[in-house]
């Protein structure tokens, strides 16, 4: 069914679900310059969509299906949320920039564009994800059941990953462009050398990870100003039993460490 055709059935066809009618009366007035927001209503298929829009945020707990031709090749930015029935995604157009999920217990991601830029998955059910090319900028997975990572070489464009709570255990290599890390609560046990332009890592409860060749935690820390790391976390992890921090004091004007109740932390904390 088309969009025009959606629109021209009767206002007692319920077949995307109950809110069909109400869904129908909002796409009539709807300007194709905003953000379309799906998630007020209550269907379980995703309607026909019209051409042009850019911006999709859909989601209830009775969506189960969304399919394909329903969503429009324009489509730039995709975000479906809390959708605890829904088990598969659709492949997205090739123009998509921006694709997230998060509390949806999908196992694997749809196809993704080669010029897609940032990738968001949290609280999924995910083991791996799709390829990612040489555009990539933000890969956020926190929560999911991601087992590794998509790449041997990290992208030099990649500025934010987020791979917190999930079971990856290897990172090969840190890309040059690489500004936010979060690796809490996994069970990675060796870091690679920390490109300069980090600006925060968060490895948390990272009870197996301990400094490695190249990675000695106090040689990182007393180059702090060359790397312009700003915020760190560490706490609960074997780096906390590090005393090389200690040879650190003359830069603890240049950290602003949060969440960190460690009392070699609390030492650069005035």
């Amino acid at each position: 069914m088309s969009f025009k055709e959606f629109l021209n059935q009767e206002a007692d066809d319920d077949r995307y679900g109950p809110d069909t009618n109400k869904v129908r009366q909002y796409l009539k007035g709807f300007n194709t310059a905003d953000c379309l927001n799906m998630t007020f209503y209550n269907i379980h298929t995703l309607v026909p969509l019209p051409d042009g829009v850019t911006q999709l945020i859909i989601g209830n707990e009775n969506l189960v299906y969304i399919n394909k031709e329903a969503i429009p090749d324009s489509l730039v930015s995709f975000t479906c949320r809390k959708s605890p029935s829904l088990r598969r995604l659709p492949d997205m157009p090739s123009g998509l920039k921006r694709f997230a999920v998060a509390n949806v217990p999908v196992t694997k991601l749809p196809r993704l564009p080669i010029g897609i830029e940032s990738i968001h998955a949290s609280c999924t059910e995910i083991t791996e994800l799709p390829p990612v090319y040489a555009g990539i900028i933000n890969i956020s997975v926190p929560g999911s059941k991601l087992r590794r990572l998509p790449f041997k070489h990290m992208p030099s464009t990649l500025k934010q990953l987020d791979i917190a709570g999930t079971d990856v255990k290897v990172i090969h290599g840190l890309g040059r462009g690489l500004t936010h890390l979060n690796i809490s609560n996994t069970k990675i046990r060796v870091l690679p050398p920390l490109p300069y332009g980090l600006l925060n890592l968060f490895a948390a409860n990272c009870n197996l990870l301990v400094p490695s060749d190249g990675l000695e935690l106090g040689a990182n820390l007393e180059g702090i100003r060359d790397y312009g790391l700003r915020l760190l976390d560490w706490h609960y992890s074997a780096w906390e039993k590090e005393r090389s921090i200690e040879r650190c004091e003359r830069i603890k004007h240049d950290l602003c460490l949060a969440t960190c109740k460690s009392p070699i932390i609390d030492s650069f904390i005035d």
